[in-house]
């Protein structure tokens, strides 16, 4: 999680089974989500006797300066120093913070609804309700702001998104000074109460959707949510679901945020806004099989600026599960492979019978060599032709194979320093090019994007 202004509060902090032994402390919330607690007590409190017990969770609730209420969830000791005056410091991290809420011991975080935003969301966007108009002579400006509606979409029966628009305007009077930001958000809404963890499993794949459309890996910020059946009083009978802040270390994050131009983006929001929810649902619907061939597509951005062969291997494993999820085909029919295992099995000695099974049982799959030429070919002459793409399977197998089983004999054959940059960069636009595939971009949209976007450009320029 993306936190500019980190946190940090002094109040009192308790256990909700022990509301009378309140100690002091300090809560300190981190740029990536990390939540950690310090309390200070005497001999006579112990309540970090309690509280720190190996391998146990707890909830601790506590009551800070501006806020006032805290619940700090799935708290852990990790620390106990003690003085020769009895006063202890005990130090604590916590999975979640909760704010402007106490919960009890064993109550439920469930939630209606879960808002949050995405950093480079509003490059993405490419929406703006603020219009400024020179004069004739440039020695006056006119500035407008009308406020932008809401997109409305159904991911499932249950489960709608919302892209919203936010806005802090001018304070008046703004005699000197008169400011109008504009900020979009996602909303998460569920006709029945959802635990935190479906909520934040969904937020996790929108995020991961905007990585690879910015082209970057990008962060969640600004999380709220907000239950139907917590209310906020306004007055006169009147009251509106209370607005929680929650802090959680989400994933994916790095430490330094990220440069964010929307003419380097793989796509924009103005390319799928005629199809919105359909795009949103068949998201959804590839991530849950994709899962894992898309994260590792991330885990390669990640390391970018650590080791150029974890890169490597990232996209190359990113790769293989692709194509093993889009693709049943078999080197020779089901059928027929099994016959052959069959009379193969019948005719060999009984003490190795189980061992022949175990090896033929994934005899009949294509080989990565296979699998990667086959994922080339989806693409035409994009990566050259069909000798050039065989001949970058080849390297990305041999190279794959040199570092992974670290066979000496493929060191000369596997790419190292500039070559393997440049099979890095292969990788990344073939696998960007699938995902576009798969997000339902046309093959003729595919082909724009291919000519038109400058980084896919110039990897491929500097790469074939």
């Amino acid at each position: 999680m993306r936190i500019n202004t980190p946190l940090k509060k002094h109040g009192y902090f308790w256990v909700p089974s022990r509301h009378e032994i309140r100690v002091p402390g300090i809560i300190s919330i981190e740029d990536s989500g990390r939540i950690e607690l310090e309390i200070t007590e005497d001999d006579k409190s112990r309540l970090s006797t309690e509280l720190i017990r190996p391998c146990d969770f707890t909830r601790i609730i506590g009551e800070i300066e501006e806020h006032g209420y805290i619940t700090l969830d799935r708290c852990l000791g990790i620390n106990k120093t003690t003085t020769l005056g009895g006063l202890s410091k005990s130090k604590f991290v916590s999975d979640r913070a909760f704010i402007g809420i106490q919960y009890e011991e064993d109550e439920a975080t469930l939630f209606n609804s879960f808002t949050f935003s995405v950093e480079g969301m509003d490059e993405w966007i490419q929406k703006s309700g603020i219009r400024a108009q020179f004069s004739d002579n440039y020695k006056s400006v006119t500035v407008q702001y009308s406020p932008l509606d809401n997109v409305e979409m159904n991911l499932s029966e249950e489960l709608k998104l919302i892209i919203s628009f936010r806005s802090k305007l001018p304070t008046l009077p703004c005699n000197l000074e008169a400011t109008i930001k504009q900020k979009s958000f996602f909303t998460i809404r569920s006709q029945k109460p959802l635990h935190l963890d479906k909520f934040i499993d969904i937020a996790y794949r929108i995020c991961i959707l905007l990585c690879l459309a910015i082209d970057e890996i990008v962060s969640i910020d600004n999380v709220n949510a907000s239950s139907d059946a917590i209310k906020r009083e306004l007055g006169e009978g009147s009251s509106i679901p209370l607005d929680i802040p929650i802090y959680y270390r989400s994933q994916p994050y790095l430490p330094k945020a990220p440069d964010i131009s929307w003419h380097r983006m793989l796509f924009i929001y103005p390319h799928i806004a005629s199809n919105t929810e359909s795009f949103f649902k068949s998201w959804m619907a590839n991530y849950e099989k994709l899962g894992p061939a898309i994260d590792l597509y991330i885990a390669s951005k990640s390391t970018r600026a650590g080791s150029l062969t974890n890169q490597f291997i990232a996209l190359a494993q990113g790769l293989e599960a692709l194509h093993r999820r889009i693709s049943n085909e078999t080197p020779m029919p089901k059928s027929t492979f099994k016959g052959l295992i069959d009379e193969l099995i019948s005719n060999c000695p009984n003490g190795l019978k189980t061992w022949l099974r175990n090896k033929a049982k994934y005899g009949n799959e294509l080989t990565l060599r296979k699998r990667i030429q086959r994922l080339f070919e989806s693409f035409g002459d994009t990566f050259g032709d069909n000798r050039q793409q065989k001949r970058l399977a080849t390297r990305i197998v041999d190279t794959r194979n040199y570092f992974t089983h670290f066979d000496e004999s493929l060191h000369n054959k596997a790419a190292h320093g500039k070559s393997l940059v440049e099979l890095v960069y292969i990788m990344e636009v073939l696998s960007q090019l699938h995902f576009l595939k798969l997000l339902g971009f046309s093959k003729d949209k595919i082909q724009t994007i291919t000519m038109q976007n400058h980084r896919i450009r110039s990897k491929l320029d500097y790469s074939i």
